[in-house]
């Protein structure tokens, strides 16, 4: 008699234990791909700002001093380093002067972005 009660009881206590653990990792899970979503974010953010601040030092002196074919060859070298960036550099009217890719110079900058904001704020400029 006490045999039955005792498995019984074991299977309660074990079905009582999986539930906290699928409980417990099923928490665990949510949260870490809820904040690892945010965090990633966050990094692309970050690492995106430093390639701009990097790109903006490094042709900043060439074109204080007019030096047209040092910024061409900036452009051509980080084209080469990193192949999904698009470089484009313009004057306010928004026609490209110098890129990274050269079948895209004299083109106008708002044919290149996608985003409707992003758009609309180069038109307010």
């Amino acid at each position: 008699m006490f045999g039955v009660i005792k498995t019984r009881l074991g299977f309660k206590i074990m079905a009582a234990m999986v539930a906290i653990i699928l409980v417990s990792l099923s928490t665990e899970i949510y949260m870490r791909i809820y904040f690892g979503t945010r965090d990633r974010f966050e990094i692309a953010t970050s690492i995106t700002r430093e390639m701009a601040d990097s790109i903006y030092t490094g042709i900043k002196s060439p074109m204080a001093i007019g030096d047209k074919e040092a910024i061409k060859k900036q452009l051509q070298d980080l084209r080469g380093r990193a192949k999904d960036v698009e470089v484009f550099i313009s004057a306010f009217d928004q026609e490209i002067t110098y890129s990274t890719h050269e079948d895209k110079i004299d083109a106008r900058v708002g044919d290149f972005i996608h985003n409707k904001a992003t758009r609309q704020a180069l038109n307010q400029i």
